[in-house]
């Protein structure tokens, strides 16, 4: 039986956060996973890394938009690296060895690359390239981010998910790379950090809104909307009120959770 999953294992942007008022939701900063029948596909290695599991699977493709703390900062906690079966293929713009590399060093972290177990293959991509893991095809599009940074579109049996984290709209048009990843997608995960007034503060930071996704949805005809890269102090009663008035202007939308699971076979 086939199946093309997407797993939520950390939404937030920035840095984690703790505490009651965010349970619902979800402390733990970027991470998805999307497996098929055959392949597991993990992008970003924020905290969220850590609800991975997944004891029995030997082989891994983990995709970086790119190294800022929120997305790296659970990588060297990932425990598939110290499981010397398995086989981990990284990828990102750059040099994503060298990124690592510079991050184990002894006064960062006790443990250098050298000393982890799995076996590791690295990778770099750039934008506007296309590869094909057994059956799944990933595209990738620049995005507009303080560092290189790129998006995603994952495709698996005539179903899509677009992966678009960590981008900041443009106030004159929307964004073609964007709206390439996503046209036609059957899931949209978006940067959705500020509202349209808290972004006049934040502008050059890097990150849109959920005002700016919607226009994004509705330009590509996407079937459902996520929120993703959620501000760390935008706690469960805020997002949900914002909840509440984004599906009044986009039926199928809501701010990503924690822990929750979409099949879309």
């Amino acid at each position: 039986m086939s199946k093309f999953e997407l797993n939520i294992l950390g939404c937030r942007g920035s840095i984690p956060t703790t505490g009651v008022n965010f349970s619902k939701y979800g402390g733990n900063t970027s991470c998805i996973s999307i497996s098929t029948s055959e392949e597991l596909i993990i992008l970003d290695a924020g905290s969220g890394i850590k609800n991975f599991n997944g004891n029995s699977i030997n082989k891994i493709h983990l995709f970086f938009t790119h190294y800022h703390w929120d997305h790296i900062q659970g990588f060297l906690f990932f425990k598939k690296l110290f499981d010397s079966n398995c086989e981990i293929h990284i990828y990102g713009p750059n040099d994503p060895k060298k990124i690592f590399s510079t991050i184990t060093i002894p006064e960062l972290f006790p443990i250098s690359m050298n000393q982890i177990p799995a076996s590791l293959f690295f990778h770099s991509i750039k934008q506007d390239t296309s590869l094909k893991i057994g059956k799944v095809v990933i595209t990738t599009k620049r995005l507009n981010h303080p560092s290189y940074t790129i998006g995603y579109s994952i495709e698996y049996l005539d179903k899509k998910i677009a992966y678009v984290t960590d981008t900041e709209h443009f106030n004159d048009s929307l964004d073609i790379n964007v709206l390439e990843l996503s046209d036609k997608a059957d899931i949209l995960l978006y940067d959705s950090m500020y509202t349209n007034t808290e972004y006049k503060n934040k502008i050059g930071w890097g990150h849109s809104t959920w005002e700016e996704a919607i226009k994004i949805a509705n330009k590509a005809a996407v079937k459902h909307l996520l929120f993703f890269h959620h501000d760390h102090e935008k706690n469960d009663a805020t997002l949900d009120e914002l909840e509440i008035i984004a599906q009044s202007n986009f039926n199928s939308c809501e701010f990503a959770k924690e822990g929750s699971s979409f099949n879309l076979l």
